[in-house]
């Protein structure tokens, strides 16, 4: 990225902005301009405090010259989520979180939502899964039950046959553990 080099008193607000709109031009991400902007006003507010100028002339929001260049989440297609499974059920490390990555990529679950299951959420007769509560972690390192963040986040999720039979195998798992983890009169499926 060029840097100007004229006397810090001669650029106006008007030359700041066409530098971010050249960065964008140059194919800079807006990661890369914003942390540019940011060392860049940084150094006029101090030329600002020592009296060299009066205003900051980067003191503007790249955000406004750039063009979206975050992609956001994109899903998986069926035959992607069917080689990542088939890889992690293959891989002698993997293999033990496999019924997990089941869940969330046949759920739509969030990783806290599937972490924060109990069996009470679970409807195995009916093949429903009921979000209702999440676990909240205390200072004292223990977990209690409280209502989730918003009441959208409270829903009911329809399980696929093979999400049910990865519910099966983990309620089993849990069965067979010598202590059971209980969270506020709550059986917690997940134990780690």
């Amino acid at each position: 990225m060029r840097y100007f080099y004229h006397p810090v008193k001669s650029i106006k607000k008007s030359d700041a902005k066409n530098r971010i709109i050249q960065s964008y031009r140059e194919g800079k991400k807006s990661s890369t301009v914003g942390r540019y902007l940011s060392v860049v006003s940084f150094a006029f507010d101090q030329a600002c405090e020592d009296d060299i100028i009066r205003k900051n002339p980067f003191k503007i929001s790249a955000k406004e010259y750039a063009a979206d260049d975050k992609r956001g989440a994109v899903a998986l297609i069926e035959k992607q989520q069917i080689s990542f499974l088939t890889f992690v059920k293959n891989d002698p490390i993997f293999c033990k979180q496999y019924d997990s990555y089941n869940i969330l990529l046949g759920t739509g679950l969030r990783i806290s939502e599937l972490i924060d299951l109990t069996v009470h959420n679970l409807d195995m007769q009916n093949h429903i899964i009921h979000i209702t509560h999440q676990l909240t972690p205390a200072r004292d390192r223990t977990f209690h039950v409280s209502k989730p963040k918003s009441q959208h986040s409270v829903r009911d999720i329809y399980m696929s046959d093979s999400v049910y039979r990865s519910f099966q195998r983990l309620i089993e798992e849990a069965k067979k553990r010598k202590v059971k983890i209980m969270v506020d009169g709550y059986d917690v499926v997940f134990c780690s």
